[in-house]
């Protein structure tokens, strides 16, 4: 008899992001059935990280929507990323349940222009 496997991971998402530049991804969550989750009393994190034993991390800010997350990071930020790393996103419910959304592989290209991002923070 063969047997039966349960997949619990996330869904993988890898990201290509640029050094310098404002993030901003939004992750919708929908149920099996693919209708929206309620995230009503939720809240989320999402972090970097040059492995997923690192003990240094970036985190994004996550604002919860009614059924997804926001996940932003200012340029600022952005410029300190790894070029190769990991990061995922996870959401907490009321009482304390973690479910990891996504998680994957990210690859960083550093910015060129840069001479101005002190400036540009300080414009915002």
């Amino acid at each position: 008899m063969a047997a039966t496997i349960i997949d619990a991971r996330p869904a993988t998402v890898d990201l290509n992001l640029y050094a310098g530049d404002d993030i901003n991804l939004k992750i919708l969550v929908t149920d099996d059935a693919g209708v929206d989750f309620d995230l009503t009393g939720y809240t989320a994190e999402a972090q970097i990280r040059a492995t997923a034993d690192a003990p240094t991390a970036l985190d994004f800010t996550c604002t919860v929507l009614a059924n997804a997350v926001n996940v932003t990071m200012p340029s600022a930020t952005s410029t300190t990323m790894p070029i190769k790393g990991v990061w995922d996103v996870q959401v907490i419910s009321a009482t304390g349940v973690v479910t990891t959304l996504a998680a994957g592989k990210i690859t960083v290209t550093p910015e060129v222009s840069r001479a101005d991002t002190v400036a540009r923070e300080a414009a915002k």
